[in-house]
């Protein structure tokens, strides 16, 4: 708490986060439109479609793919790097043809290196799991889908209840310049002349924060996005990010020769250094 409250007041000093709300407009609505669905026919070995994965800006794995299961099913998604326990699992709602894209997954925060992941998707159908709708179709334990497809809840009874269960190995590609710059000044751990060596790389300070505003007013103090350009031989990371609501910038630099970074202006300090417990 005292480690927190010596962020926020920093924070605050600098004229950060006055604490204004953006004003928002009343949400659209739009009516329900109908389900349509066709389910497998019983020769169908996988539901598992279509499964692809890329980076995004930040670096993170985007899963895109297809299930052949009807659109709002709840499917989870868990990468299973080789020698190392499973990541967070990520949940995604199959669109009208089944399609679906994934949030941006990490590891903790940290980019993964490239190379082969074995990937989990996992679906069981039950009320838990699935609306009404999906269950409607798909039935309890799976009833209405093809048995080939699923993976027996009880292996002595294989046309009994069933549930989604296929692993699919993926290979993610090389990180680009641009991004082994962006990680690099993530991941630094800076020291600033009048307080020393920071208790946390350049990520975590930030993340503590955004959490002091997480719950409360998210857009007071949140990260938007990174992006880095070559300049000299250098990389120019820059930060765009929200305080007190307005859009601002801050950068450091990038040094590929001498893998250093150093920060280049207030803003960049201030998320470079974060105090001991």
């Amino acid at each position: 708490m005292r480690r927190m409250l010596q962020l926020v007041v920093t924070l605050l000093l600098l004229g950060g986060c006055s604490g204004k709300r953006a004003e928002t407009g009343p949400a659209g609505s739009s009516a329900p439109q109908p389900v349509t669905w066709t389910t497998p026919p019983d020769t169908t070995r996988s539901l598992v479609a279509a499964l692809a994965c890329e980076r995004n800006e930040a670096g993170a794995i985007v899963f895109k793919g297809r299930v052949l299961l009807p659109p709002g099913t709840v499917v989870w998604l868990t990468v299973r790097p080789r020698g190392k326990k499973p990541l967070e699992p990520v949940k995604v709602h199959l669109g009208g043809d089944g399609s679906f894209v994934s949030e941006g997954i990490t590891d903790e925060g940290a980019v993964l290196p490239p190379g082969k992941y074995k990937v989990e998707v996992l679906s069981y159908f039950n009320g838990a799991w699935q609306s009404k709708d999906v269950l409607g179709l798909v039935g309890e334990g799976g009833a209405n889908l093809p048995k080939r497809a699923l993976t027996p809840e009880d292996k002595e009874f294989p046309l009994a209840d069933g549930r989604l269960e296929e692993n699919r190995t993926i290979v993610l590609p090389d990180e680009s310049a641009e991004l082994i710059a962006i990680e690099a000044v993530k991941n630094a751990r800076l020291s600033t002349p009048d307080r020393g060596l920071s208790a946390d790389p350049v990520r975590g300070v930030i993340d503590l924060y955004e959490s002091a505003y997480r719950r409360t007013d998210p857009d007071a103090l949140r990260a938007t996005g990174w992006s880095a350009a070559q300049s000299a031989g250098k990389w120019i990371v820059t930060l765009d990010f929200l305080d007190s609501h307005e859009p601002k910038q801050c950068q450091w630099e990038y040094n590929p020769t001498t893998k250093k970074v150093r920060y280049l202006d207030p803003a960049a300090k201030l998320f470079s250094w974060s105090p001991a417990e």
